[in-house]
């Protein structure tokens, strides 16, 4: 993730950079489709997680570079999985040594495995799962039961589904997005039916269903970015976009201090323990 986070960003300067480190991330995703969290390559070891946002930074990096710099060549590169030992159903996450299967494949081919694997993770709002975390490493223990729900990766979800369809529009006129049409039709409404807090969206719920980022909520009444994630992704009605910005500018903007901060209050006493972002 920050891989490619770092990388895309100097594309239009270093763009083969950007294109290898674009293949280097795709070969270290496993035939599931999850990815390692982090590797070092010296000895092949690496982390296995459940972070959910993980895999979708390759199709966010790879639309970042072809629209930069017009390279399409780049979805018909062909690098390899790896294999490695699945996570038990009691494990978060693993270190542990992997192999490159001999199993290859176009980046375009990962990167549809890495949006079928985000599509059919949803959880009781039909909005994507948490897993052991998302953009937020340290809220590691909101979905780490397997029901908790992420709001903001819903938002990245969507835009990327959003770069993948207008991408594969210029590269493979004859290739069927009907099923990523209809899904994010479907999650826009989810999400703006279900998670608008009335002013602002949420930022997910607890494997047990509790808000977090609400109103109601003692701490981490509202975070940052669910809101500019909204906007971004253009999931959020216009008729929102105001409500959402006067949030952030009211709650998050600290003008004594020259910060924007990232949530508020922020965690001390949470009811649901949200990770080791609580942590002292």
């Amino acid at each position: 993730r920050d891989q490619l986070q770092d990388t895309m960003n100097i594309a239009s300067i270093l763009p083969e950079v950007t294109r290898n480190q674009i293949l280097i991330n795709a070969s270290h995703q496993f035939i599931e489709g999850d990815v390692l969290h982090w590797w070092h390559e010296v000895n092949r070891f690496g982390l296995r997680s459940r972070f959910k946002d993980d895999y979708l930074w390759l199709v966010y990096a790879t639309y970042r570079y072809v629209i930069t710099t017009g390279d399409m060549s780049i979805l018909d590169e062909v690098v390899p999985y790896i294999e490695g030992e699945r996570l038990s159903e009691y494990e978060a996450e693993k270190g542990m040594v992997f192999t490159y299967s001999k199993q290859e494949d176009t980046l375009m081919n990962h990167l549809i495995k890495a949006l079928d694997l985000s599509m059919n993770s949803l959880g009781r709002h039909k909005i994507p799962l948490m897993g052991g975390g998302d953009w937020n490493d340290g809220m590691n223990k909101v979905g780490i039961k397997g029901k908790g729900e992420s709001v903001w990766l819903a938002f990245f979800l969507y835009q990327n589904i959003e770069m993948f369809m207008s991408m594969m529009k210029r590269y493979d006129k004859s290739f069927d997005l009907d099923k990523y049409d209809k899904f994010n039709i479907r999650l826009k409404d989810n999400v703006n039916k279900k998670c608008w807090d009335g002013e602002y969206y949420l930022r997910a719920f607890f494997d047990n269903g509790d808000k977090l980022g609400s109103h109601e909520n003692s701490e981490c009444k509202i975070d940052l970015i669910s809101q500019s994630f909204s906007i971004l992704s253009e999931v959020a009605p216009k008729d929102r976009i105001q409500s959402i910005i006067t949030s952030v500018e009211d709650k998050l903007v600290d003008e004594d201090n020259g910060i924007i901060k990232l949530l508020t209050p922020a965690f001390s006493k949470s009811l649901n323990n949200p990770g080791y972002i609580i942590s002292l």
